[in-house]
């Protein structure tokens, strides 16, 4: 039974990495694309629980009014604080207070669920120096064109609303005038409405 246990142990240990990511990665909410973190900070992985573990983290909120308790798998028996994403409230990962000795590694930091993550690997790009190049010769990675993209579209949104400032006050502009005008004229028709009344009684006399 001691060399079962042993021997699970170990078969865990070996789901668990260490060596952080060859390349500078950033870490997003899949639903909302947040930032929450980045492998500057990486603790380690998990390949059973399909984890990220970080050491620091950002645009998450940690629930820990109540701690919770793993059931089953891996973690079985294992407390740990809810993590959620603060943009958009989804759940993206825990915080382990007590783990079993081979997932010691994961205890205090963000492990954070692979499925609940979208990944940039800095230095990717899309494109590539080759035919189908852009003209001018630049070559631009996704969140660039993702960047450039929202930026347009942010420029016409400001442009739309600079049209209607304009036409709204062409338009207050427009019945001020025709109030002054209305207020004008009305003066000039009472004054001749009621000038004839004392011609009217001499007259008479």
């Amino acid at each position: 039974e001691k060399d079962e246990t042993k021997a699970q142990g170990m078969a865990e240990e070996a789901q668990l990495r260490t060596q952080p990511p060859s390349s500078a990665v950033v870490f997003q909410c899949v639903v909302c694309a947040a930032v929450l973190g980045d492998s500057s900070a990486f603790a380690c992985s998990h390949a059973g629980l399909r984890t990220v573990s970080l050491r620091a983290a950002s645009h998450v909120r940690v629930l820990d009014d109540e701690p919770e308790t793993s059931r089953e798998g891996v973690d079985a028996g294992s407390t740990y604080f809810a993590v959620k994403c603060s943009g958009c409230d989804a759940q993206v990962g825990k915080v382990y207070l007590t783990t079993p000795r081979a997932l010691d590694l994961m205890r205090d930091a963000f492990s954070l669920e692979s499925e609940r993550l979208k990944n940039y690997v800095l230095g990717e790009h899309e494109l590539t120096l080759g035919e189908d190049q852009p003209e001018n010769g630049r070559v631009e990675s996704g969140a660039n064109l993702q960047i450039e993209e929202r930026m347009e579209q942010v420029e016409e949104q400001l442009l739309k609303v600079e049209n209607l400032l304009l036409l709204y006050n062409e338009r207050l502009e427009h019945l001020e005038g025709t109030g002054t005008g209305a207020g004008m004229n009305k003066g000039r028709n009472e004054e001749l409405y009621t000038s004839p009344k004392p011609a009217a009684k001499r007259a008479k006399k």
